[in-house]
């Protein structure tokens, strides 16, 4: 029998049983497994905007205050860096001195309770159960944090952003994707929600041609490339507004993504009760503020 195929109840069972039989470690170990598979699955900036990369902690540099923990990158000359912030960690700035800083926070997910009893007979695998909550916090605080700096930035940097009226035409992507090589700098990736990416379905098939035009018909649009870029569709609109497109030169000239500690899950049984909690340390920056760009198409 292929493990997909195992009914719910049995895998639950033998999950709580671990953790009841003092393999907590081992219960945890399955749960971490599980929640990073859907992490990667879910996160528009990792691996897909920047490439996460782990790091230990020899490889950091010393701050002059201990509590902090931080790596100092190379950046462009007359580039302008700045770091995400998380909690704990001090505000973001713009540094511009040939090096940027990096710094490291926690991310630590709300604590789940769960009876034992409760998820035993639960017909849904219980690590889905316990990941949905942990996923949902992890991303508001990793993604949505990612993009909050991006605002930040186009907000310091008002020339970053420009509006194109008549919608999310062809002839409009091509004119935003004129920004970033004005400032010589690649395109990498854009990214936009759900709904904006159905517009581009609209485009017609004396613009694109006849094959993309089938191929979207046929398939919708799925994520690949678009006029030569990588583009990247997410759900997360309180993220990425409708009709909006941002756009990331490629990661050799944008940012770093660290992680000391993956997401890992921590497991706690006490009487008839299972504590589940989440947390990750990660250190993201932008070492090039000139490498972010937002493309408004109002329709």
């Amino acid at each position: 029998m292929n493990k997909t195929d195992i009914p719910a109840r049995v895998v639950n069972a033998a999950f709580v049983d671990k953790i009841l039989n003092g393999m907590e470690k081992e219960a945890a170990v399955s749960a971490t497994s599980y929640i990073r598979t859907i992490l990667r699955e879910e996160s528009f900036v990792a691996d897909k905007i920047l490439t996460e990369q782990p790091i230990t902690a020899d490889q950091l540099d010393k701050d002059e205050n201990l509590d902090n923990m931080k790596k100092i990158v190379e950046i462009e000359p007359e580039s302008t860096a700045t770091w995400v912030s998380f909690k704990g960690l001090p505000d973001s700035r713009y540094l511009n001195q040939g090096t940027g800083v990096i710094y490291f926070g926690e991310i630590i997910t709300d604590k789940v309770v769960k009876n034992i009893f409760e998820l035993k007979t639960r017909d849904n695998d219980v690590r889905k159960i316990i990941s949905d909550n942990h996923v949902k916090d992890i991303l508001a605080q990793q993604d949505g944090r990612f993009m909050g700096t991006c605002n930040d930035i186009i907000t310091a940097f008002p020339a970053q952003t420009r509006n194109y009226s008549g919608g999310l035409t062809n002839i409009n992507f091509i004119e935003a994707m004129k920004y970033l090589p004005s400032q010589k700098l690649p395109n990498g990736v854009c990214l936009m929600n759900e709904a904006t990416s159905k517009e581009i379905l609209k485009w017609d098939t004396q613009d694109i041609g006849f094959e993309p035009t089938t191929e979207h018909y046929r398939k919708g649009l799925t994520e690949g490339t678009l006029m030569g870029i990588k583009y990247i569709t997410t759900i997360k609109s309180e993220y990425v507004a409708d009709n909006e497109v941002w756009f990331f030169t490629t990661e050799d000239f944008l940012g770093k993504f660290f992680t000391f500690q993956d997401t890992t899950v921590f497991v706690k049984s006490e009487g008839v009760f299972i504590e589940f909690y989440a947390y990750k340390c990660l250190g993201m920056g932008i070492i090039n503020t000139k490498g972010v760009f937002k493309a408004r198409f109002t329709p």
